[in-house]
């Protein structure tokens, strides 16, 4: 089964997030925007994932990713990692294929990497044992 996951990186997204589509977990960070529509989409779908974090505000977007990436990938068996308000770049799916292979002590050799317009998209295949 492929689990879908978007990470929101940017504060003022809020009424976007009610355009995330229903199968996605959501990680999305605090904001005074943001937390207001993550609680009512919350409170109507108890059953849908939804994650509030916090980020520090002096990292850009792309490290604050970084920072919490083991927490998302070892949380949930995901095949898609969509990435709202970062930036991707060769140091950025260097730095994330680090952090993950570190995450689950291996290589990750299906790891891809595509640009999107709202930031970037992390697939995985995940194969059955």
């Amino acid at each position: 089964m492929d689990v879908n996951v978007a990470v929101i990186l940017d504060s003022e997204f809020g009424s976007k997030l009610k355009l995330i589509p229903v199968d996605y977990a959501i990680w999305i960070c605090r904001s005074d925007t943001n937390e207001p529509v993550a609680d009512e989409i919350w409170q109507t779908s108890q059953e849908r994932p939804i994650t509030v974090f916090d980020i520090d505000e002096d990292d850009e977007p792309e490290e604050a990713f970084l920072d919490m990436l083991t927490g998302v990938a070892l949380h949930h068996e995901w095949t898609t990692i969509d990435v709202y308000g970062a930036e991707l770049s060769e140091d950025m799916k260097r730095d994330a294929r680090v952090e993950l292979e570190a995450a689950f002590d291996d290589k990750i050799p299906s790891l891809s990497f595509e640009k999107t317009t709202f930031g970037f998209r992390i697939k995985r295949k995940v194969t059955l044992n």
